[in-house]
């Protein structure tokens, strides 16, 4: 998982740089408008990054998710062994 975060940090690094590599470009037809492309440039960026980074938690939760129900399964099994020895230990 922190493969993946830093992945989408550099991905973020990279939205940030393109929008201002778009605001120096821009910067010829006006200041007020490259600003504002430069805003939705990061708005955008920032969306994706939030759906990406949402992905990556669901993901990740329906592994854990996975993990723990076959833990839950070995440690019923163990119980149940443990049970059926105590019990016919007894006998």
């Amino acid at each position: 998982m922190d493969s993946k975060i830093k992945e989408a940090k550099a991905r973020a690094k990279s939205i940030i740089i393109e929008a201002e590599n778009r605001k120096r470009e821009i910067l010829e037809r006006g200041k007020e408008e490259a600003e504002e492309i430069y805003r939705k440039t990061i708005a955008e960026g920032k969306k994706r990054i939030k759906k990406e980074m949402e992905e990556l938690i669901r993901t990740e939760m329906e592994k854990l998710e996975q993990e723990m129900k076959v833990a839950k399964e070995r440690i019923d099994a163990l119980v149940k062994e443990l049970s059926r020895k105590f019990w016919s230990s007894l006998d």
